[in-house]
């Protein structure tokens, strides 16, 4: 793997390469614009930011984010909470806080870790706790990013989302 295939919009995860990746996983696919979030009625759903640079993908068009129930994973560790209606989002905070370069092309990648993440490791765990069937968005991220080991450089989380997106899809 190359820094090039990492910046590549030839290797950006598209609609159908997240589908597929849910498909291999068993998991439920859904997709939403940004601008449509207030609609959302599925509990998990990748995120697409637009086409155009905003304040949510800092820049950078064609950015996914994640939502798992009022859940928001992004992997530019953005934290400003937003309102949609009647519903307020909490984004995750992730340890280191941003795990993502800039202009890279993994988001997609990042987003399916998290997926994966919450519903294959973290889920069967609380499912097994008596008594507690929710997830704590305090400890959420930091659990995450320790169980693919993300580091403070960027460069390395990425090409750890990377491959791992490589293997599962």
């Amino acid at each position: 793997m190359t820094s090039e295939q990492i910046h590549s919009v030839k290797e950006a995860s598209d609609t159908t390469d997240l589908k597929k990746f849910c498909s291999k996983q068993g998991l439920p696919f859904h997709v939403i614009d940004l601008s449509e979030l207030s609609n959302l009625k599925h509990k998990a759903a990748y995120i697409h930011t637009g086409e155009v640079a905003n304040q949510v993908n800092g820049g950078n068009p064609n950015h996914w984010l994640f939502i798992y129930a009022d859940l928001i994973f992004d992997s530019y560790g953005k934290y400003k909470d937003y309102d949609f209606g009647d519903k307020k989002y909490e984004f995750i905070k992730t340890n280191p806080r941003q795990l993502q370069t800039y202009n890279t092309t993994v988001c997609g990648s990042y987003c399916s870790m998290f997926y994966y993440f919450v519903e294959k490791v973290l889920k069967p765990e609380i499912n097994d706790k008596e008594g507690q069937d929710t997830i704590n968005s305090e400890d959420i991220g930091l659990e995450f990013s320790e169980h693919f080991g993300f580091v403070k450089n960027k460069v390395e989380n990425d090409k750890i989302a990377y491959e791992w997106m490589q293997e599962h899809m």
